[in-house]
């Protein structure tokens, strides 16, 4: 069988927020007959966005130990998706009879040499970009209600959206809301998002007021009370004249 590799880092379908990325896998000799020897020498790396590919050294694997070797290095990758290729190189032998000459022909038995080859490759992405967001419903002006919905769109998929209004703590949601309960005066409102590389992007600070006018019909209510309670105490005191 071909030697065997492992990644372990980067993992296929992960998006990283650093352009330096730890490259790092785990390489074995495939599974071998009795009469098979292996070695893998060489072992090299390529990402899609270079012209040439890398040595990562030159380390023996022998299949009669069933050595595992873990490489272990930093790659710079620039922002978007890519594909990432290692593969090795070595050698093995096989023979025949009891005794064995290496890559030649013996008089009491006989072996023969061949090459021997695998690979394996992992496709990630590196995200370093804040994402936009922008919000599209709340205006710098003022308002005569208490509810106003709050709507807003970023430029790519994200993991976690939160607003926050007046300097307090923020709030989770999963998409658009309705603000309510807001109190008269003035308010600002920042909208924050998150993507799944961990970068955050924050939205402009909307500064906006909210102005209710003061309900007409209980201040009519008010008035009427106030009226009733005079006519009571005109009634009372003309009694108290008599």
């Amino acid at each position: 069988m071909p030697p065997l590799i492992t990644f372990l880092s980067p993992q296929e379908n992960s998006t990283y927020g650093c352009p330096d990325v730890l490259l790092s896998f785990n390489i074995s000799v495939g599974e071998t007959s009795a009469n098979t020897f292996q070695k893998i020498d060489r072992v090299y790396y390529k990402g899609d966005w270079e012209e040439s590919d890398h040595l990562a050294g030159y380390h023996t694997i022998n299949a009669a130990t069933f050595d595992i070797t873990e490489f272990s290095l930093n790659v710079t990758v620039p922002e978007g998706k890519h594909k990432l290729l290692v593969w090795t190189e070595g050698e093995g032998t096989y023979w025949e009879d009891t005794v064995v000459y290496e890559f030649y022909k013996g008089a009491k038995g006989r072996s023969y040499s061949f090459y021997i080859t695998g690979s394996e490759s992992v496709v990630f992405t590196v995200d370093t970009t804040s994402p936009t967001v922008s919000v599209l419903s709340v205006k710098n002006e003022t308002y005569r209600t208490s509810e106003i919905p709050l709507n807003f769109t970023d430029n790519e998929s994200v993991s976690k959206i939160n607003y926050c209004m007046d300097g307090q703590d923020s709030v989770a949601v999963a998409g658009n809301i309705t603000l309510t309960g807001l109190s008269n005066g003035e308010h600002s409102l920042t909208v924050y998002a998150t993507d799944e590389a961990g970068n955050a992007g924050a939205s402009k600070t909307i500064t906006f007021s909210v102005d209710m006018p003061f309900p007409t019909t209980l201040a009519a209510a008010s008035v009427s009370g106030v009226f009733v309670v005079a006519v009571g105490l005109l009634v009372y005191f003309k009694k108290r004249r008599r």
